[in-house]
């Protein structure tokens, strides 16, 4: 399964809060690219 930001925040629900994320792109060893994206979250305490 692929996740964008405001997918794995709904997931994730309001137990975690989004600090950071990352997107590059990468060639793969046949120069096709291939997308990846990085996500930080943070728990929040209740």
């Amino acid at each position: 399964m692929r996740y964008d930001a405001p997918s794995i925040c709904a997931e994730l629900g309001d137990q975690f809060e989004l600090i950071e994320k990352c997107a590059e792109t990468r060639a793969t060893p046949s120069q096709l690219e291939q997308q990846f994206a990085y996500y930080r979250f943070i728990r929040r305490l209740a």
